[in-house]
């Protein structure tokens, strides 16, 4: 479908500009989000996925897309009639409500029985099955191991830990992607968290397959990791999985509790 609208308007576009003819406004903005919908879309034909929050403002762009041929593309094509295509554009209508109204119940369901609720006096929050356990549990954890106000690090990106469970982030950056710490960066973020004696550390296996580099410790910021394992021990695993080694990089989310060694 973004083919049958890309290449007639790419032919429109290079045969007026062979004239130094301008582009009809319309034909550009269609041109625009048909080739954005057909990058988006691209992506899973690749096999290239993307997890993070800004993933959901790829998909605008197709509903527009569909929108557009439902409502005025196939009415044209396939209709002669004036009359023909208003009662073809209200079907159309129609089954998108339908369509949309039978997407909202399904996902509502799917909503209702695989969400996990972390309830703390600072806050509630409903998440994944998968996030709500071992998110819960490393916040109970963090405080029964520490004080209010004491420093807590949760490395790459798990700093609601530190606001639901009222303890102190030891470093300026609220998470770590990949690139963030470069090596000046990293050692610095090394310092500060060894000069304020940080007793826990909490490394959630948080992966970023959408950057080159998607597993932080394993394949980014590698010294990070091994400065903490060389200075604190792992005391516990919070994860909804059981069963198996769980390790970073692998698939599978889980939160691990590092303390800090007896001096």
């Amino acid at each position: 479908m973004l083919g049958l609208m890309i290449v007639p308007v790419a032919w429109q576009l290079w045969r007026r500009h062979s004239r130094a003819e301008p582009l009809q406004q319309h034909h550009q903005i269609v041109f625009l989000i048909a080739v954005f919908s057909l990058i988006g879309i691209g992506r899973v034909v690749l096999n290239f996925s993307l997890w993070s929050p800004y993933t959901l403002f790829t998909a605008p762009t197709v509903f527009v897309v569909y929108c557009y041929g439902f409502f005025r593309a196939a009415p044209v094509a396939m209709l002669s009639s004036s009359r023909a295509r208003e009662y073809a554009r209200v079907v159309a209508m129609v089954l998108v409500v339908i369509w949309i109204t039978s997407l909202g119940v399904q996902h509502v369901d799917s909503a209702r029985l695989n969400t996990a609720e972390i309830d703390f006096p600072r806050g509630r929050l409903l998440t994944d099955i998968a996030l709500g356990q071992p998110f819960a549990d490393a916040v109970q954890f963090a405080a029964a191991r520490t004080q209010p106000g004491d420093y807590v690090l949760n490395v790459p990106q798990a700093s609601i830990i530190n606001f639901l469970s009222d303890r102190r982030n030891p470093l300026r950056e609220d998470i770590i992607i990949p690139g963030m710490l470069p090596p000046d960066r990293e050692a610095e973020a090394i310092q500060r968290v060894a000069a304020r004696r940080v007793k826990l550390i909490l490394v959630s296996n948080h992966l970023t397959p959408e950057f080159r580099d998607w597993a932080f410790g394993v394949s980014y910021n590698q010294a990070f990791m091994r400065w903490i394992e060389a200075h604190y021990h792992p005391v516990a695993t919070f994860s909804a999985f059981s069963g198996r080694e769980l390790r970073f990089g692998d698939f599978q989310f889980f939160i691990r509790a590092y303390e800090r060694n007896i001096d």
